[in-house]
């Protein structure tokens, strides 16, 4: 394995600075990495939206994906947990320095636009939880179309509890 910096050779590395952490990077492709939220260097409001970043790896650019004007979209936050299932980019949880959320979105690269999905069941809130994509279809080719969360931890003005789910 060889690592090389593809921040410090991007022609945006100068322009497109954004220090974060708490973050998930979701191959779309070979070629592009969609990077959803994550904790910024800077103060945010819980209202504030979710930042969504495009890595094109060929071209090594980045860019930043807008939602049309009018249309919903998650709250700004770090630790949630994300994956490519057949309908688009399932989001799910994280924390965003007022709250614990539980909430899960899909989002469409495409249109650039969000869903607010509802849980079947009840669902802890819950942050720094693992998720996987699987298929329920065991055919060749078929893109996976579900998620699976491992554990996760929330806290509400004590010390953490730590989940010991998995949770499709």
């Amino acid at each position: 394995v060889s690592w090389s910096d593809l921040w410090q050779d991007s022609p945006d590395a100068n322009t497109t600075t954004r220090a974060v952490y708490g973050h998930v990077a979701v191959a779309l492709s070979t070629k592009h990495v969609l990077v959803l939220g994550g904790k910024l260097e800077r103060r945010t409001r819980p209202e504030e939206p979710l930042p969504v970043h495009l890595f094109d790896a060929q071209h090594r650019r980045w860019s930043v994906l807008t939602k049309p004007h009018g249309t919903q979209s998650p709250c700004i936050r770090w630790g949630h947990c994300a994956c490519l299932i057949s309908s688009g980019v399932l989001l799910l949880g994280g924390f965003n320095s007022v709250y614990n959320l539980c909430d899960c979105w899909l989002f469409q690269p495409t249109s650039c636009t969000w869903c607010k999905v509802a849980l079947g069941h009840n669902i802890e809130v819950r942050s720094f939880a693992s998720a996987v994509a699987v298929s329920s279809n065991e055919a060749r080719g078929q893109r996976p179309d579900s998620m699976i969360v491992f554990g996760g931890q929330w806290c509400n003005g004590g010390p953490y509890e730590y989940l010991n789910e998995v949770l499709k």
